[in-house]
């Protein structure tokens, strides 16, 4: 398989052999492309210095694979194993790995293992695995300062895979400082990219597809796992399971960054941060900002925490989609905000869903839909408490526009909830807003109507259990019952 096969993407450079000039203006050109990657190092405070041109062209030493005494084939056919690994073994401390361009990736049947400080370099060119001996195609342990740049990995797994476990295509476990940037990663057998008890991690303008295979699951496209100060940046992924999982294990998680990321997935979500099975640690202050599913998921973003605990302070933005469970969906989070841009829609299950969560503002620009007969555009339940709703839109659901169930301190203020309950007219039931069981409610202002074919009500205080202190102001509300 050629490098960047799949995606026609600026990676991809002509098959054609380049003749000795050309060769030495490519490498000219690399070095000063090295040198402006340092520059942004500066700018984004990683590793500054004020480093020449002149002076990195002496400063660093530059190892290409395939010459002596290494010579690497990069032909997809014959093992470059040990090749490889003997050439990043040779390299020194601000080393440079620079793989050659127009070449098939170099197979790799064994796991390579980085070191810390190097860089590796490519435009396009890497290493691919294959499904019968699968494999980490690169890890590291204890490492620090590693970036990777335009590297293509294709981990192999090509048919249905059997769970492999932690077979993981890129991974890096107790690391710091390690950036990649413009990589593609593919077909792997597990977690794409794997980050696991690592802190200051970065991901920019990735590319990871084709996992899954018809047995997906456990196949995140990138994972952070127990990590801290971490952030993804421009992606776009075809996912077996979640895009980017965000969890915890073994240890607290904070500071993760997402933004900037569109996709598809198999079975699972756009963005997950959970807690791995029967553990209780806690993650915050996470920041999740225009993130797009290009096709049905089952959640667009999910903050999800059990086993008694509560993650914190969490910021979303633009986040747009289309979901078969909850588009939203925010479990035990406290300290969260939304932002403008938001339109989320869900098929079977709520739009937004708000279970136990406290101290929310969900702003002005914000709009969610739930086109199932029994389900919401916002669904506010499990003992929410301190929630702000401002200006957001809720339309065209198919049972209740907004729905406050077994929560307390709700505060509504010009909230547009309309033609809502279509879906479940015909059994007398649906419309706007419906508050059950709830303290503390306030409603101000907003729209809450809808055709008397439509909503068959307005507001609706549940009979009996409706709430107290409950108080309604300057809310214009119609539908059969208003």
């Amino acid at each position: 398989m050629k490098a960047n096969k799949y995606f026609n993407n600026k990676f991809r450079l002509g098959n054609e052999r380049r003749n000795f000039l050309s060769e030495m203006l490519f490498g000219i050109l690399t070095f000063i492309s090295f040198f402006l990657f340092k520059c942004e190092d500066k700018r984004n405070g990683i590793n500054s210095d004020n480093t020449s041109i002149s002076e990195y062209l002496n400063k660093i030493s530059v190892i290409n694979p395939m010459s002596s005494p290494y010579n690497a084939k990069f032909d997809g056919v014959t093992d470059d194993s040990l090749a490889i690994q003997n050439a990043i073994n040779d390299l020194p401390e601000n080393g440079l790995l620079l793989l050659p361009n127009g070449k098939d990736l170099a197979l790799i049947l064994s796991p390579i293992t980085l070191k810390s400080n190097i860089t590796l370099y490519s435009e396009g060119s890497g290493f691919k695995g294959i499904k019968t001996s699968p494999t980490n195609i690169l890890s590291g342990t204890g490492l620090q300062n590693i970036k990777i740049k335009g590297i293509v990995v294709d981990g192999g797994a090509m048919d249905a895979a059997t769970d492999i476990g932690s077979i993981r295509t890129i991974r890096f476990v107790n690391c710091s400082n390690i950036r990649i940037e413009e990589c593609e990663v593919s077909h792997g057998f597990d977690w794409q990219l794997s980050f696991e008890n690592c802190m200051d991690c970065h991901v920019r303008n990735h590319q990871s597809y084709g996992m899954g295979n018809g047995y997906p699951g456990g196949r995140d496209g990138i994972h952070f796992l127990d990590c801290d100060n971490c952030s993804v940046e421009g992606a776009y992924i075809e996912s077996g399971d979640d895009c980017v999982g965000v969890t915890t294990k073994n240890k607290t998680s904070k500071n993760i960054s997402i933004k900037n990321i569109s996709g598809k997935s198999a079975i699972g979500s756009i963005v997950v941060f959970a807690q791995e099975v029967n553990t209780a640690y806690q993650i915050s202050s996470g920041k999740v900002s225009n993130i797009e599913a290009r096709a049905t998921v089952r959640h667009i973003l999910c903050v999800k925490a059990t086993k008694g605990v509560t993650h914190k302070d969490f910021y979303f933005d633009n986040i747009r989609g289309t979901s078969s469970s909850d588009g939203i969906y925010l479990k035990k989070v406290n300290n969260l905000k939304f932002s403008g841009g938001c339109y989320v829609k869900s098929t079977t299950q709520h739009g937004i869903y708000l279970d136990g969560c406290t101290n929310v503002s969900i702003g002005e620009g914000v709009t969610a839909k739930a086109t199932g007969k029994k389900f919401c555009g916002l669904q506010i339940d499990g003992g929410c408490s301190n929630v702000i709703v401002n200006g957001a839109e809720f339309k065209e659901s198919g049972l209740w526009g907004v729905q406050l169930l077994n929560s307390s301190d709700i505060f509504l203020c010009n909230v547009r909830s309309y033609e809502n309950g279509g879906a479940s007219f015909s059994s007398n039931t649906g419309g706007n807003l419906r508050v059950s069981n709830c303290t503390r409610v306030r409603i101000n202002n907003g729209i809450y109507s809808g055709a008397l074919t439509t909503s068959y009500y307005g507001i609706a205080l549940a009979s009996g259990t409706g709430g107290t202190d409950v108080v309604i102001t300057n809310a214009i509300r119609s539908g059969k019952n208003p």
